[in-house]
């Protein structure tokens, strides 16, 4: 969307991504999936969630009026749209970077990874994309599996290091003023 898009598209454009994000929210409480900040944004942000379940509702079954008050609801507020950007951005990570948690950084996580994206036709197109593959880029190097580009090093394993600290700061800074605001007003 940009600022030639009419009202009338963004809002529909808008409801959709809200309602398929709650479709998504459903799933990962369904598979019961473990990420520590994906369950604290849902858990923090239940009221959210349950404005997503009834922005769906509104969106994906026959409605009275033309524009349902529970759409309007789950548009408002720069709250909701932050938390809902965050939200899809933490689990499109944690899909992207599924095999590796799940089976540690190796030649055969790699080849999972590869496969996985291939079935679901999809891999993140943001700016946290640059974040995944710096960080596969880090664990490449110190599984030592023949894929680094780097030589391993004393000098290469501190600055590898270094990085990983920094990407797993700048992961967390992403997150952790929702959740702090939050935990603050509880």
């Amino acid at each position: 969307m940009n600022w030639e898009t009419p009202d009338s598209e963004s809002i529909a454009r808008l409801a959709h991504w809200l309602a398929a994000l709650y479709v998504v929210i459903e799933g990962w409480k369904d598979f019961k999936i473990d990420d520590k900040r994906v369950n604290a944004l849902l858990e923090l942000y239940a009221e959210n969630v349950d404005l997503l379940r009834r922005c769906r509702n509104a969106v994906y079954h026959c409605q009275k009026e033309l524009f349902d008050p529970k759409i309007q609801k789950a548009l408002q507020g720069k709250e909701m749209a932050v938390w809902a950007a965050v939200l899809q951005d933490e689990i499109e990570c944690f899909i992207y970077m599924w095999p590796f948690f799940q089976y540690g950084v190796s030649q055969q996580s790699y080849k999972l990874h590869e496969e996985f994206i291939g079935c679901i036709g999809w891999q993140p197109n943001n700016t946290l994309s640059s974040w995944n593959e710096t960080y596969l880029k880090c664990a490449d190097y110190l599984s030592n599996n023949g894929r680094s580009e780097l030589e391993k090093t004393n000098e290469n394993d501190a600055l590898i290091q270094n990085t990983l600290q920094k990407l797993i700061r700048i992961r967390s800074s992403l997150i952790q003023p929702l959740i702090e605001s939050r935990r603050d007003d509880t």
